[in-house]
């Protein structure tokens, strides 16, 4: 429905009032400046804080193999720390299982002090006859006691016990030794892993100080895409609103000549007045044309649609034809190969379909004769025209078809297997098979007699 004019105006009047400003270039354009210098910027920086990242990676590799180092001669140490605690512990062992007692300092001075005292003591009892009782009995119990250490000692010296000892005070000094170098590794590991941390610490803080960098630059990216593309919206949103002006203003001048119009024929249905000749002249020619041209622009119109028309059937006649083309090729086709194609029963020919069963006992190969028989028939409706109707007076025969490959029936192959002749593939080949039948038939004769 169309609006009036007042509609129109009013319509207008509500556009100018919210005017779309055209867009500032050189703003936008600055704008856009001042992004690319920050984008040129932070690539720079992060430029740089990549080259300190693989510096610092480096750095942090290096202490990192440092720690590995450390790392395997502390495990070193500790294997042999334990396999040192592991031989003291043995030895420690088989001395406990060999001798209960203590061990002794020096056993052959213990030795001789004791026999010393046995002897002291053995003479004193000897030469001092006025002894009391109780100095007797202490004498006699020191003197026992000095016998069972005397045998202690000398059974202690008898098992090479001194030696022993010494060798498990070696070990216990080995043993103090390799826990001194394990200490000793094991604060320069935890001193490497320490540096680690602290390396890789600060490839962190780089890294993440890139990430910042990289993200304000793909920020920066987007803001500079999201002002071009808010420039060209903007554009956009200035040419509609022109657009819509223009239109309406032009609808309204529409109106307004409508109406004119309108005016001017109320004027021409009243009685013309002295003078008014020339302009109901001037006025009668502007709607001739106008009619003209209108009529035109219909006979264009018209001419347009027809030649629409006029291509949209050629286009189906054209498919149409295609379509006929394609059926009459596949009809064609299916024709071509319907007559290539023969099937037969097995075992059916048609100039022996009346044998009787006397006939079978009398020759037990009919069967597979018949057999052949058939086959012939099948290979010789196979033949090509040209061989097929060759003249039987002169003998010549016309040039052969080309070499045309032949298709069979499941019941052929099954029937040309039980005869054990080959099949013919070609039409070449077809001459050679009626011969190998031919031959077969008689070779069941030959053996009949």
């Amino acid at each position: 429905m169309s609006k009036s004019l007042k509609e129109l105006e009013k319509e207008l009047k509500k556009l100018n009032s919210k005017p779309v400003k055209t867009p500032d270039k050189k703003k936008c354009e600055d704008e856009q400046e001042k992004l690319q210098q920050k984008i040129t910027t932070l690539s720079v920086q992060i430029a740089k804080k990549r080259w300190e990242l693989d510096r610092k990676i480096e750095e942090a590799e290096a202490v990192r193999n440092k720690q590995h180092a450390a790392k395997s001669e502390l495990e070193s140490a500790s294997s042999q720390l334990k396999e040192h605690i592991t031989s003291q512990k043995q030895h420690r062992s088989v001395l406990q299982k060999e001798f209960q007692g203590k061990p002794i300092k020096n056993p052959e001075e213990e030795k001789k002090r004791l026999n010393n005292a046995i002897t002291e003591i053995s003479a004193r009892m000897a030469v001092d006859g006025g002894l009391s009782n109780s100095d007797e009995k202490k004498f006699i119990r020191d003197l026992k006691r000095y016998k069972q250490e005397l045998e202690l000692v000398q059974d202690y010296i008898d098992k090479g016990m001194h030696q022993k000892n010494q060798s498990l005070e070696e070990k216990k000094t080995t043993v103090r030794n390799s826990s001194e170098t394990h200490k000793s590794k094991f604060k320069i590991f935890t001193e490497c892993r320490e540096d680690t941390d602290k390396a890789y610490g600060k490839v962190s803080e780089v890294r993440e100080e890139r990430n910042k960098l990289q993200e304000e630059l793909k920020a920066a990216k987007l803001a500079k895409t999201q002002l071009a593309k808010d420039f060209r919206k903007a554009e956009m949103d200035h040419k509609d609103f022109k657009q819509k002006i223009g239109r309406l203003q032009g609808l309204i001048r529409i109106k307004k000549r409508e109406q004119e119009d309108a005016n001017m024929g109320k004027e021409q249905q009243q009685p013309p007045t002295k003078g008014d000749g020339d302009g109901n002249k001037k006025k009668d020619k502007k709607d001739v044309a106008a009619k003209q041209r209108e009529q035109k622009k219909m006979e264009e119109e018209k001419k347009e649609q027809e030649a629409a028309e006029k291509e949209k059937q050629s286009k189906a006649d054209a498919i149409k034809l295609r379509r006929e083309k394609a059926k009459a090729e596949y009809e064609r086709l299916k024709k071509e190969y319907d007559s290539n194609v023969k099937t037969f029963e097995a075992g059916e020919s048609k100039k022996n379909s009346n044998q009787t069963a006397e006939v079978l006992k009398e020759d037990p190969n009919e069967s597979a004769k018949a057999m052949c028989r058939s086959l012939i028939d099948v290979c010789k409706d196979m033949l090509p025209k040209e061989i097929a109707q060759s003249s039987p007076n002169t003998g010549k025969k016309k040039k052969r078809n080309k070499k045309k490959r032949l298709r069979f029936t499941p019941y052929v192959f099954a029937n040309f297997e039980k005869v054990g002749v080959t099949i013919p593939k070609n039409s070449t080949d077809i001459e050679k098979t009626i011969s190998a039948l031919e031959e077969k038939i008689q070779s069941y004769d030959e053996t009949k007699t």
